[in-house]
């Protein structure tokens, strides 16, 4: 499955939880996504294929939000997003 198609079903997820999914453009290493839902929840979302590879400065930039306290998730495929937002269901 390609990237762009991972996208697009994680914006239409988030939007049925009426929240939100921003592009994030302008820093390196920064995941794809920043994702806001209902209830001041918020995470970074980085997308990749299934066989797609996390840069060594996207890792040195995801283990220093992690150590921030802000939650990094990489997806790779429908189900990781779907896994990903059904913790969230149960919190909104």
């Amino acid at each position: 499955m390609r990237e762009k198609e991972i996208e697009k079903y994680l914006g239409e997820q988030v939007k049925k939880l009426k929240g939100v999914s921003w592009k994030w453009t302008g820093t390196s290493g920064v995941p794809d996504r920043i994702v806001m839902l209902p209830g001041g929840q918020l995470m970074f979302v980085e997308l990749k294929t299934a066989h797609g590879i996390v840069s060594p400065i996207q890792s040195v930039i995801h283990k220093r939000m992690k150590r921030l306290g802000f939650g990094v998730h990489v997806v790779r495929s429908k189900e990781d997003v779907d896994e990903l937002l059904g913790c969230y269901k149960i919190k909104i």
